[in-house]
């Protein structure tokens, strides 16, 4: 799962998993400017957001990476071996 967060940075984003509802935040700081200052074009939105998705059974996050404004989170299906599909022997 992969999110373009160009204007972020890792300190702005928080993940929080909780009965299957994995949920992305993220706030900007921004850049900085001092008061009374003006500029004529902020080219980057700073708006602050929150994505939550509910995770199929047996999906995990296994880790998540911040790096160049994409956040990767790392997810993997890990079905029990008792969930597994069997082969039937015909006697």
């Amino acid at each position: 799962m992969q999110f373009a967060l160009a204007g972020f940075t890792k300190d702005d984003v928080s993940i929080s998993l909780d009965n299957r509802k994995l949920t992305v935040k993220g706030e900007s700081k921004g850049m900085e400017f001092p008061e009374g200052s003006e500029y004529l074009h902020k080219g980057i939105a700073t708006r602050k957001f929150t994505d939550i998705f509910t995770l199929p059974e047996f999906v995990e996050v296994i880790g998540a990476e911040f790096k160049d404004g994409i956040l990767n989170i790392a997810l993997e299906k890990q079905v029990p071996e008792d969930k597994l599909p069997k082969q039937i022997a015909i006697n």
